[in-house]
């Protein structure tokens, strides 16, 4: 099934994926292409890439995915909502898809735009609390100055709230430690952004009134 066909499989947190040989190929990613910075490429035998990507190497398959239509991420979202609903979720809140992933901003307001559109046609069965990228964060201040509030007036959607990320996750051993992993002596983790970038971005969200929400896992993220 998968010889001649990508495969892109993400980890629930988002912070690896894991790709087969045809994904690596339409990315040009082989063993003399070097980790990104913020993110790593498992490798095997030679350095030849395992298909394991970890956070910001990520971007480098993201960047040959195909981008689903607007039609196609309404029905997606309807589907989700749906099934949110039919286990007794009324509530859910989206953070996006950061973009050290890859995802341009375009695409992650695109996602905001897909949501009013349910709404706006009594579509969402279940209330969204929809975040976008801090990097998004103008953006969003315009989108909520159009719209002349925090929320739909069906109450069905509200947003407000910017999203970024210091560290990764501690299931893809990315989250960053003083101390290193005991799987691991030379690993202690990664820093996706650099901290003065991510205090000029925080402090430009908050004069705009926006929710900043920061990731960060690892004791040394946090301090």
């Amino acid at each position: 099934v998968t010889a001649s066909n990508p495969v892109f499989l993400s980890r629930s947190d988002g912070h690896m994926v894991l790709v087969n040989d045809v994904a690596l190929a339409l990315a040009q990613v082989d063993a003399s292409t070097p980790d990104p910075e913020g993110g790593v490429i498992e490798r095997g035998e030679g350095g030849r890439p395992t298909g394991l990507l970890k956070d910001t190497a990520i971007a480098l398959v993201r960047a040959v995915q195909p981008v689903p239509t607007f039609e196609q991420k309404e029905d997606h979202i309807k589907r989700a909502a749906a099934y949110a609903l039919s286990n007794g979720v009324t509530m859910v809140h989206d953070m996006g898809i950061p973009t050290f992933t890859g995802q341009s901003l375009d695409l992650c307001m695109k996602d905001l735009w897909v949501y009013w559109n349910l709404a706006q046609r009594s579509e969402l069965s279940t209330r969204v609390y929809a975040c976008v990228p801090l990097d998004a964060a103008e953006e969003l201040r315009a989108f909520i100055d159009e719209k002349g509030g925090w929320s739909h007036q069906s109450e069905m959607l509200s947003f407000g709230c910017v999203k970024d990320f210091y560290d990764g996750s501690l299931g893809s051993e990315t989250a960053l430690f003083h101390d290193p992993y005991a799987s691991d002596a030379a690993n202690t983790g990664i820093r996706i952004h650099d901290r003065d970038r991510l205090e000029r971005s925080v402090r430009t969200a908050i004069r705009s009134d926006l929710q900043v929400i920061l990731h960060a896992i690892g004791d040394k993220a946090v301090d």
